[in-house]
């Protein structure tokens, strides 16, 4: 069976939550060259990702982007009031030294966006989500696979279409 090079797999896999979407889109190329990209607190998943990948296409520019929804209610952390407290400060002390008057509603996002001043609990992935990561996959594998059998047999259908009409002119050329 002649396959494409070329193709788009999609999977989706839910853990408790979370939702993890990956798509897989390949071009030709001789060799596997893989790029992934995942969400960072589940970069554990990356080495496993990449052996069923390698596996399951062996060939091609594979792009794998990985997403993960989470219907969860995200909290956006917590003020450090000290460093906003000091931002804040420094940041009046400018302007007013500059001659810029500023109302805070315009300053207080910017120093809310500054180093330090928003913390945020990294939690990391736990097994089940890596085990939904990969089924996803997995999935997305499959789906790519079937693509480019389907693209295959286009091209196949196609490639003996012309032999027959270049068998046809060959024939109308032969008397000659």
């Amino acid at each position: 069976m002649i396959k494409s090079m070329t193709g788009f797999g999609k999977g989706e896999a839910i853990c408790g939550d979370k939702k993890f979407r990956v798509e897989l889109r390949s071009l030709n190329s001789k060799q596997l060259d893989l790029s992934v990209k995942i969400p960072g607190k589940y970069r554990a998943a990356e080495a496993e990702v990449r052996s069923v990948v390698s596996k399951a296409l062996v060939r091609g520019k594979v792009d794998v982007l990985i997403t993960m929804q989470s219907e969860a209610v995200q909290t956006a952390g917590e003020v450090n009031k000290e460093m906003f407290r000091a931002y804040l400060t420094q940041v009046t002390d400018a302007l007013s030294y500059s001659g810029i008057d500023a109302a805070y509603d315009a300053i207080v996002p910017a120093v809310l966006r500054m180093p330090n001043v928003m913390t945020t609990e990294v939690e990391s992935a736990t097994e089940s989500d890596i085990t939904a990561i990969v089924e996803a996959v997995a999935l997305a594998c499959e789906r790519l696979n079937a693509f480019r059998e389907q693209e295959g047999a286009v091209l196949i259908a196609d490639l003996l279409a012309r032999v027959d009409k270049i068998e046809a002119y060959r024939d109308q050329i032969t008397p000659f």
